[in-house]
């Protein structure tokens, strides 16, 4: 096991960080770690649902994943949800919630919103901006119709001000450190 000194110099991180599952979704095998005594006891929980887990930055507010299921060339990846925004009418991903048996409650939306013109004026006018690049959504477009189609729900049904989304971002597997048993240390 490596320390966690050693950790957090080779991702240059600073505590809090998130230890968690690189297979999980969710809140499932997820430690936040404040203090260096909560290390080996955050890994060993990330390890009982995968032998690789990831370190990354504590970012403090509520965060809220928009998975995408798979794509073309991987394959299917499902990932458990609390909750899954889909458009009206697509069927396979209900039949595919029952047939994993998850217990996921799936959520139709208004296909519209995920339409990419309409889920990117939806983050543009959300966070103030001109353009997504900033965001890191620039060359995903995928990830914005996700995500614009998610800020367009959460206005539909929460029926406030949302003015406290203001940002969004990206995520790849170069934004984490994989930690596992088959990872050399350098």
């Amino acid at each position: 096991m490596q320390s966690l000194a050693k950790v957090l110099k080779q991702a240059t991180l600073n505590l809090p960080i998130v230890v968690k599952p690189v297979s999980q979704g969710s809140t499932i095998g997820v430690t936040i770690v404040r203090r260096g005594s909560q290390w080996k006891e955050a890994l060993a929980l990330a390890h009982r649902y995968d032998p690789e887990a990831m370190v990354e930055n504590y970012i403090p507010g509520h965060e809220a994943t928009v998975s995408i299921l798979g794509t073309a060339a991987e394959g299917p990846n499902v990932l458990p949800a609390i909750e899954i925004v889909a458009p009206a009418g697509v069927d396979d991903i209900i039949s595919l919630v029952n047939e994993l048996r998850l217990e996921t409650r799936v959520t139709a939306a208004d296909g519209w919103t995920f339409e990419f013109e309409a889920a990117r004026r939806t983050l543009l006018v959300q966070m103030q901006a001109q353009t997504l690049h900033g965001f890191g959504l620039g060359d995903h477009p995928a990830a914005t119709c996700a995500a614009g189609a998610l800020v367009q729900y959460l206005r539909d049904t929460q029926k406030a001000d949302l003015a406290h989304v203001r940002e969004i971002a990206f995520r790849s597997g170069a934004d984490c450190m994989v930690i596992g048993p088959h990872r050399s240390s350098a």
